[in-house]
């Protein structure tokens, strides 16, 4: 009697589970902008747009330069990327710039014209100048950073992303994907 109560919570869960994963978006589909490798063609970090994925090769259309079109082998990729969009560099600026002022008000009271035994600096004096400078180097980096903006790929992993080619019992085909997590 017990498991019949624990047949329906399973299924329940197992249920709710896969609505889940269905609800996530595809991996990578016809159009996007992807970035492959594989050796064995001597492409490292193509670019270009997929135009077709069957069950044992891509077609890939490269960003620049020629064939118009690459047919490259599924089983040769050792890298797959999908593009997700750029990400600006303003937190890696602001941090550089933070250490550049922090080492320009280090340096500037380290002269001897500012700091001297006749005029000796106080620690409030470092540390107020230290967050001056690194404030301002924070704030100038954080705006250059905003400027220079880099790609953002995901990889897809090359043992989840499946592709199938089935006939079908009405004479058509059909192409299937399956992803496993």
């Amino acid at each position: 009697m017990r498991y019949l109560t624990i047949i329906p919570i399973a299924a329940l869960a197992v249920a709710s589970f896969t609505r889940v994963t269905a609800q996530q978006p595809p991996l990578v589909k016809v159009g996007d902008r992807v970035r492959v490798a594989t050796p064995d063609m001597g492409i490292r970090n193509q670019e270009g747009t997929l135009r077709l994925l069957d069950a044992d090769s891509l077609v890939l259309h490269p960003a620049y330069g020629e064939p118009l079109r690459l047919v490259i082998p599924l089983a040769s990729l050792t890298r797959f990327e999908v593009h997700r969009g750029r990400k600006s560099a303003a937190r890696l600026g602001a941090g550089i710039g933070f250490g550049v002022g922090t080492a320009w008000a280090i340096t500037l009271l380290s002269t001897p014209s500012v700091c001297n035994p006749e005029t000796p600096c106080s620690a409030g004096g470092w540390v107020g100048a230290i967050g001056l400078f690194g404030g301002i180097g924070a704030g100038l980096g954080g705006l250059v950073g905003l400027v220079f903006r880099s790609n953002r790929w995901e990889e897809v992993s090359l043992d989840r992303l499946r592709v199938s080619f089935a006939p079908q019992r009405d004479g058509r085909f059909a192409l299937g994907a399956s992803v496993s997590f």
